[in-house]
């Protein structure tokens, strides 16, 4: 095949051009199949980092929609803040082989965590315990 183009940046201006009508004419698909890829890569994380429970480390709450990527050391909002979307940070586990340091929690502990410090849950298992002692 003859290549009508006089340089590799002519044919590479032409190739962005043409996925720039291709996109634009088939953007729904296009949304569908990304947001496909992204589901099904948050599910593969999830499962991951809960060793396939699907749960809340903290509360057990199970719904998949409330289930969220913590950072056991904090540094979270730093660490999402490096990527361009969420499907670029879920990706980014994926690629680097799903390092240590991460759990999943249900959002509300997430939160809770990261504004306390703490979750109320794990509050009243550490006032439970010291109660528990104090009775001994």
């Amino acid at each position: 095949m003859v290549d009508m183009f006089k340089n590799k940046s002519d044919r590479q201006k032409y190739d962005r051009e043409w996925k720039k009508r291709d996109y634009q004419k088939n953007n729904s698909k296009y949304r569908k199949l990304a947001l496909e890829r992204h589901h099904k890569l948050r599910r593969m994380t999830i499962d991951y980092y809960s060793n396939g429970t699907m749960r809340c480390a903290c509360c057990g709450i199970s719904e998949y929609k409330f289930l969220v990527i913590d950072h056991i050391n904090g540094g979270g909002h730093k660490h999402v803040k490096q990527f361009r979307s969420r499907s670029a940070y879920i990706s980014w586990f994926a690629k680097n082989n799903f390092p240590d340091g991460f759990q999943v929690l249900c959002y509300n502990c997430n939160c809770s965590k990261g504004y306390y410090g703490i979750c109320p849950h794990q509050e009243m298992k550490q006032l439970s315990q010291e109660v528990k002692k104090e009775l001994k």
